[in-house]
């Protein structure tokens, strides 16, 4: 195990290594890394409002496993819960996985326009359905990402983007 927390993924970027990190769950499926990227395939922990951003997650499975999702949720730092979203919600589960196998998952998102500052993000593996799962592995505080002002007007916990409201005066 390196000195520096990380593990080398397909010697492009070097995932957080998490497998240590406080957690919970059945953990027959172990998140092991993860890592955030920008549109430029850097890796950050900073991305501004409105910018689509990508998530690695790395996870190893023990057993067969079915209909297995992956959920990130950012917490602000009063564990105010903020943002979630799972691949249950958008209906892309991995259907299965065997035994042994380690699984990358890759995850592009939208930068939500939240109030600019540092969440800490949970990471969490589960199996199921989204009303009836097994929580495999559920880590806390795996990183933290900072949200950055794209028009320096924020000010509430959440903001429209422009394409999201209409004003009309008569």
């Amino acid at each position: 195990e390196s000195a520096d927390k990380t593990i080398e993924i397909n010697k492009q970027f070097q995932l957080i290594d998490i497998s240590n990190s406080d957690s919970f769950g059945e953990k027959n499926a172990l998140i092991t890394g993860i890592v955030f990227l920008d549109d430029n395939k850097k890796v950050t922990s900073f991305f501004k409002q409105g910018d689509w951003a990508t998530m690695i997650c790395e996870f190893y499975t023990s057993v067969d496993l079915q209909d297995i999702a992956i959920g990130v949720l950012f917490k602000d730092s009063l564990n105010n819960e903020i943002l979630t979203f799972n691949s249950y919600m958008y209906n892309c589960i991995l259907k299965e996985s065997k035994a042994n196998s380690r699984i990358q998952t890759t995850i592009k998102f939208k930068v939500p326009k939240i109030h600019p500052k540092e969440y800490i993000v949970t990471i969490a593996l589960s199996e199921g359905t989204q009303l009836n799962h097994i929580q495999q592995h559920w880590i806390h505080e795996a990183t933290t990402i900072n949200i950055i002002s794209s028009d320096n007007i924020d000010g509430c916990i959440l903001s429209l983007y422009p394409e999201e409201v209409e004003y009309k005066y008569e």
